[in-house]
C-alpha cells in the first residue's frame, strides 16, 4: 500500500507535501516560542538589519506595498470570486472566498489568543493596530496572491504565478521594514498560508476529480 502511494505521488505532489509538513512545522514552533514568552532572539535583530536599508524612497514603496494587501486583498478577492461566479466557474469562485474567509479568521483569533504586542525596535512608519502575532496583512496577501500563483501555475503561466508569489514575499518584508511586526509574525502568516490553502486545494482537487 505503502509503494502504491510512493508510485501515485508526482514529483509537484510530493513537494507539496514536504512543503505543508515544513511549514507546519515552522508554524507550531514559532506559536510555541510566542506562546511560552520566549522570543526569538532573531526577531529584533533582523528586523533592524531590514530597517537598515532604510530611504525615503523605499519607505514609500513598501507603504504602497502594503496597501496591496489586508483591505485591498479582500476587496479584490471578492471581485474576482464574483466574476468566477458569474461566468459558472463556481468551485473555483468557492474557492477564493474559502481561502480568504479561513485565513482571515485564523489571524483574527490567532491574534487574540497569542496577544503579542508590537514591535518596538524603531519607530514605525505606518500605523497599525491589534496584536502582531500573526501578520494579517501577510495573510490577507498569503490568501489572494498566494492562491492566484497557485492557479496562474496550473494553468502554465509560470511568470505570472512566480511574480505573484513573490508578491506575498514582498508584502511581508514590506511590514517588518515598517516596524509594525517581528520577522517571526511573518514567516508565521507564511506558513500558516501554505497550510491552509494546500488543505482547501485538496478538496477542490477531490471534489473535481467526483465531478468527472
Amino acid at each position: 500500500m505503502k509503494r502504491l502511494m510512493a508510485n501515485e505521488l508526482s514529483p509537484i505532489d510530493l513537494m507539496c507535501w514536504v512543503g505543508v509538513v515544513v511549514a507546519a512545522l515552522v508554524f507550531l514552533l514559532l506559536a510555541y516560542s510566542i506562546g511560552s514568552k520566549n522570543e526569538p532572539d532573531w526577531d529584533t535583530s533582523l528586523m533592524r538589519l531590514v530597517h537598515q536599508a532604510h530611504t525615503p524612497l523605499l519607505d514609500t514603496l513598501m507603504r504602497w506595498i502594503t496597501r496591496t494587501a489586508s483591505i485591498f486583498a479582500i476587496g479584490l478577492a471578492g471581485v474576482v470570486a464574483a466574476w468566477l461566479w458569474r461566468i459558472d466557474y463556481k468551485p473555483q469562485a468557492l474557492t477564493f472566498l474559502a481561502v480568504m474567509a479561513g485565513l482571515e479568521i485564523s489571524s483574527v483569533l490567532l491574534k487574540r489568543l497569542f496577544e503579542r504586542a508590537r514591535p518596538e525596535a524603531f519607530l514605525p512608519l505606518t500605523t497599525a493596530h491589534s496584536y502582531s502575532f500573526p501578520s494579517g496583512h501577510t495573510t490577507s496577501a498569503a490568501a489572494f496572491y498566494g492562491l492566484l500563483a497557485v492557479w496562474l501555475w496550473r494553468t502554465q503561466h509560470r511568470r505570472w504565478a512566480v511574480l505573484a508569489g513573490l508578491w506575498v514575499l514582498a508584502v511581508g518584508v514590506s511590514r517588518i521594514y515598517l516596524g509594525v511586526h517581528y520577522p517571526s509574525d511573518v514567516l508565521a502568516a507564511l506558513a500558516l498560508g501554505v497550510i491552509w490553502i494546500f488543505i482547501v486545494m485538496r478538496i477542490y482537487d477531490k471534489y473535481q476529480e467526483r465531478r468527472t
